[in-house]
């Protein structure tokens, strides 16, 4: 049996996850309140490429927790918040480019070596469930 410590984020991922912590919510630019979302979960494969702990949205709380019960909180009401916001695929990949300009503008310090790997990001845009 696979502990939950196998599907922690290496240093690369943490440190990506904390670069676009800096961001905001990627919906409301909010910085404060915010909490990391794994799209399809942390230990999600897809083509055998680990893409759980890279395809990750920064949301503000109400946009992720269901305790929270918004009515359109991405862990219960997907289709509302997609319809709201745009598919999470398409979200995480405004995020992701978000995050780049800002480092190339210096807004944020950041090595681009722990960013995900090509193949992460091919992955997560060809992902179909």
């Amino acid at each position: 049996m696979q502990t939950t410590a196998k599907w922690q984020p290496t240093a690369s991922q943490a440190r990506f996850h904390d670069a676009l912590r800096q961001l905001g919510c990627v919906i409301t630019g909010a910085k404060h309140g915010t909490q990391l979302h794994h799209v399809v979960g942390s230990s999600a494969r897809y083509d055998k490429i680990w893409i759980g702990q890279w395809w990750v949205l920064i949301l503000r709380a109400d946009l992720h927790d269901s305790k929270l019960e918004a009515s359109y909180n991405v862990t219960d009401y997907k289709t509302e918040f997609e319809d709201r916001f745009g598919n999470q695929k398409s979200v995480f990949m405004r995020q992701f480019q978000r995050l780049i300009g800002a480092i190339a503008l210096g807004d944020i310090k950041f090595d681009y070596k722990d960013l995900p790997p090509n193949s992460v990001i091919e992955a997560i845009q060809s992902y179909a469930r």
